[in-house]
């Protein structure tokens, strides 16, 4: 199954046991290493805490089910999670450019695959100079060669800008 970040955000986080309701998704946690999976990011007695993956038992339609009170963490309690969060690639929003350094789009939202549990596109909305008329680029995790913060970049062979067929600079002023 596979499901857009943008979707789990907002999710009900329910213990398996008591069917309590520890919170909301605020965000998802990906290793920028690998694009796995790490967790979830929320709010629980007014702290930031996180639920990583191995606690989630399963996500619903608009709730994920975690297996205790127990499963809730601190951020610093879990080391992959913890380097993950001290990098803070948030993807949304995010920068992407080719490793030549053109400028692609920025991240508007990406796909989990939850049977692989990684990452498994991004949604980019294009640069103007990708092409002036596109809606969205999908790059698939292959192409992704490192995620940091502020910048996502891709291979330069999923993408080859090129340059516009107009000139969409401002106008100089003539007096």
């Amino acid at each position: 199954m596979k499901i857009f970040a943008t979707d789990i955000i907002g999710y009900k986080i329910i213990t398996f046991h008591n069917s309590f309701e520890a919170g909301l998704v605020q965000s998802i946690i990906i290793d920028p290493e690998n694009g796995q999976f790490l967790g979830v990011k929320f709010i629980y007695e007014k702290k930031i805490r996180v639920v990583p993956l191995s606690e989630i038992l399963t996500f619903g339609n608009s709730f994920l089910i975690i297996k205790d009170a127990k499963s809730i963490s601190e951020i610093d309690d879990v080391v992959k999670i913890e380097k993950a969060l001290l990098i803070d690639a948030q993807i949304i929003d995010e920068k992407v450019e080719t490793e030549s350094g053109q400028k692609v789009g920025k991240v508007s939202n990406y796909i989990i695959d939850l049977s692989k549990m990684s990452l498994d596109k991004l949604y980019v909305a294009p640069a103007v100079s990708i092409n002036f008329l596109a809606s969205e680029l999908i790059i698939p995790l292959t192409n992704i060669i490192e995620i940091k913060k502020k910048k996502i970049i891709v291979s330069d062979k999923y993408i080859k800008v090129k340059k516009p067929f107009f000139d969409i600079s401002p106008s100089p002023v003539i007096e």
